[in-house]
């Protein structure tokens, strides 16, 4: 048989950090992971000012972001494909000069789905027969 199986046979899963800086915070939103029923979350953070030239999230450079400034910003939005229903991760990358990553982070987002209020009427309903 073949499976996704490590070397000692067992189930391999996937994890990532969620790292907390005091030089390099997430702002808003303030927990981590994040649930939500938006559209679009803005995530924001702050930086040390001049350490950072450029950041990336998920392979996206902020183009907005000023270099060496201490403020960023990124919108996580459904209508762009960058926030989907269930669990999205944005692994985030400051990079200071010549290349040089100097702090890397993720930030979750558990997109829930909205629950119309007469669908929880009927379910509710159906409940109490």
């Amino acid at each position: 048989t073949s499976g996704n199986s490590g070397p000692s046979g067992l189930a391999q899963v996937q994890n990532y950090p969620i790292a907390t800086s005091p030089l390099y915070q997430i702002i808003t939103p303030k927990e981590n992971p994040y649930t939500t029923t938006e559209n679009v979350v803005r995530i924001e953070g702050t930086i040390p000012v001049r350490t950072v030239s450029k950041i990336i999230i998920n392979g996206f450079q902020l183009q907005k972001f000023i270099p060496n400034s201490s403020y960023w910003q990124y919108f996580a939005n459904s209508e762009f494909g960058n926030l989907k229903p269930w669990v999205n991760i944005y692994k985030i990358q400051f990079y200071w000069e010549w290349e040089t990553i100097v702090y890397e982070t993720n930030f979750t987002i558990i997109k829930q789905e909205e629950v119309k209020v007469e669908e929880a009427k009927i379910e509710e309903t159906s409940w109490a027969q």
